[in-house]
């Protein structure tokens, strides 16, 4: 997995009753879009969906000949769906999931409310770091940073060492917000460095270790209500 990236949602169904549904609606090579439960748990199901995109190329040969040819390409979403937040997590998702979206919403008859997440990224570190988790925090990307009454800035950082007390003495006194935290993660002998987004995604330099995608689900704050966001 080189990317992640968490929703939420308020199931209006038993995650049995959901898996059911999408076993009904299961892809095949007749079809062109559908799921695949992997696997079905009463707290959890592993799935798939499967978009099927046929499209119809030609190629004209040096006698002016033309030849056309189908070419078919199969799009897919992993996905977890759990009791407990974050409710949705996709696995190296595709950079537009509304399709996804909008079939796993017809799976309950539209009466779900999927919605993106919205952290702060310093919290999601915090949360790591408790946990025990070996990580440097290198660079981040700021916003909304306070220079005058009527002016603000963008600033990136870039550091060999782990940056977080450089950004207080930078900052300090001025309001900003934080958009995306650079991370490297250590486990044993591997470092996999990673980017921590303040929508709860997150990019990974190669496939991160099944230990650290729990700990990122784990330690995933809870979402900022609307009001404060």
């Amino acid at each position: 997995m080189k990317r992640t990236k968490f929703l939420t949602a308020e199931w209006p169904l038993s995650l049995q009753t959901i898996g059911n549904r999408l076993k009904a609606r299961a892809f095949s090579e007749q079809d062109r879009e559908g799921f695949i439960v992997d696997r079905l748990r009463q707290r959890s199901i592993e799935a798939r969906f499967i978009e099927k995109v046929v499209t119809s190329e030609s190629v004209e040969d040096p006698f002016g000949n033309t030849e056309s040819f189908e070419r078919t390409l199969y799009k897919q979403v992993k996905f977890v769906l759990a009791t407990e937040y974050p409710q949705i997590h996709l696995i190296d998702p595709p950079r537009s999931v509304k399709l996804f979206i909008n079939r796993l919403a017809q799976v309950m008859d539209f009466q779900v409310a999927i919605d993106s997440v919205q952290i702060r990224p310093e919290e999601w570190i915090e949360g790591l770091i408790a946990s025990g988790l070996d990580l440097e925090r290198n660079g981040a990307e700021l916003s909304e940073v306070s220079v005058s009454e009527h002016t603000s800035a963008k600033i990136v950082f870039h550091s060999k060492k782990d940056i977080a007390h450089d950004i207080e003495d930078f900052l300090a006194g001025r309001a900003f917000t934080i958009d995306r935290i650079a991370v490297l993660f250590t486990d044993g002998r591997l470092k996999v460095q990673a980017q921590l987004s303040s929508d709860g995604s997150a990019k990974f330099s190669n496939d991160v270790p099944a230990a650290i995608a729990e700990m990122l689900r784990k330690n995933l704050p809870l979402t900022i209500p609307s009001t404060e966001g």
